[in-house]
């Protein structure tokens, strides 16, 4: 297992070690970020917000889909945030996309902006789920759709690796039943909590 302090910066990625571990996490979130756009259903002219969005790969996969509307993308780690810049520098050189240094707290956009927010492996470390999850509902349109996934859950039987990294990092690991409870008190109606077979992978949906 890898050590606590280079593991950090999963948490918060700084330097050259930050930037190694965004080079895995593009390689490592493949499958979670595949099924989590497959969820989302994105068309061509929407307006979507990746939150925590790291290295900036699911980013360039939907430009390839939203030709049409616009993407942005925000993380509170100024590592991350270059290196997203990079792995997308023609879609930003085009304005197609905007990518921002910003808390999931304190979004730094209007009321009613986005059609669809995602996050991928992201919400393990928010600072305060349910008003993080209110400050989401905020910005996205009315009937909007938000997509919180990560590749483990709570559950028994964790193995000693992942049970490892959720302490050393402090994650917030919820089960199904938690996950729906946190959206339904963050207000979304229509929630649902999708799991992958023969993962651990979970995602929880919902409508503002």
């Amino acid at each position: 297992m890898e050590s606590e302090a280079f593991m950090q910066n999963a948490r918060f990625p700084k330097g050259d070690d930050g930037r190694a571990i965004l080079e895995r996490m593009r390689e490592s979130h493949t499958p979670v970020t595949t099924w989590t756009l497959e969820l989302m259903d994105p068309k061509p002219d929407e307006t979507i917000l990746d939150i925590g969005c790291g290295g900036g790969r699911a980013l360039r996969r939907l430009s390839e889909i939203v030709t049409e509307g616009s993407l942005y993308g925000v993380d509170y780690a100024e590592t991350a945030v270059e290196s997203s810049k990079e792995e997308n520098a023609e879609a930003v050189a085009a304005g197609k996309m905007t990518i921002l240094q910003g808390s999931v707290s304190d979004l730094p956009f209007a009321d009613d902006t986005f059609d669809k927010i995602f996050s991928i492996e992201s919400y393990y470390f928010w600072p305060d789920l349910v008003n993080d999850l209110k400050e989401i509902r905020r910005v996205l349109k009315p009937g909007g759709r938000v997509y919180i996934a990560a590749d483990t859950h709570g559950r028994e039987g964790l193995s000693e690796e992942t049970q490892y990294y959720i302490r050393i990092l402090d994650m917030t690991n919820l089960s199904f039943s938690e996950f729906e409870q946190v959206l339904k008190e963050a207000g979304y109606r229509n929630v649902t909590v999708h799991g992958l077979e023969g993962t651990d992978c979970i995602c929880g949906e919902g409508t503002k």
